[in-house]
């Protein structure tokens, strides 16, 4: 029993981490996807700024040199007309660059997300597969219990060992292990008790303390 509860704790601790490395997963991929998404809009808006001071220098340019320059007109238009192809061109380029790379972090994001959800539920299925069987030995062991009472008081010392050992290391858990210890004491003082319940009443009292030790157990870990 000790060595299953170890192995749930280890499990569950093990399905917390994963959860929170699948959140700062997906943190850093949002973060760098807005990184990214700035990056473009930012090399947009200098480009198009860029391109509008290009036009409005060229403009002036040209309005100042129309009266003189009749016969340059034709060349000057068709340069400028090049020149609004190739930035219609790169423009084009760019927003394919941006919307390949959106694409790609779509992709990213989302095999991330399947994988991270279908290791978790792997994780979760064996856990719940330990609880069971946790569960299982706990029923088997509160039946032994009616054969030989000794073990349930040898049981009882144990997690107490235990869980003692485990409060030393941590000194915020000495408070609630105290309680916890008092508690256990007054199960093992008034053991005598139960063994003069009637079958039913016997079995209602060790669901109480099966309770109780799994409710300690959830505040302690």
């Amino acid at each position: 029993m000790p060595d299953e509860l170890e192995k749930l704790k280890k499990l569950d601790k093990k399905i917390k981490t994963q959860e929170k490395d699948f959140r700062d997963k997906i943190k850093d991929q949002k973060k760098e996807f807005a990184e990214i998404i700035d990056e473009q809009k930012k090399y947009m808006m200098e480009f198009f700024e860029k391109f509008e001071s290009l036009l409005k220098q060229q403009e002036k340019d040209f309005r100042d040199k129309i009266s003189s320059q009749e016969k340059d007109f034709s060349t000057i238009m068709q340069g400028q007309r090049s020149y609004v192809n190739k930035l219609e061109e790169n423009v084009e380029l760019s927003v394919k660059k941006i919307i390949k790379n959106i694409d790609n972090h779509k992709k990213i994001t989302k095999d991330l997300i399947n994988e991270l959800k279908e290791q978790l539920i792997q994780d979760k299925n064996v856990l719940n597969t330990k609880i069971e069987e946790l569960q299982s030995q706990q029923d088997v062991l509160k039946i032994s219990y009616t054969v030989n009472e000794a073990k349930l008081v040898e049981k009882v010392k144990e997690v107490i060992k235990k869980e003692v050992k485990e409060a030393v290391k941590e000194q915020e858990r000495e408070i609630l292990m105290k309680v916890w210890i008092d508690e256990l004491k007054e199960i093992i003082s008034d053991f005598e008790k139960l063994k003069t319940m009637k079958p039913d009443e016997f079995k209602l009292q060790l669901n109480e303390i099966s309770s109780c030790i799994q409710m300690f157990k959830k505040k302690l870990f």
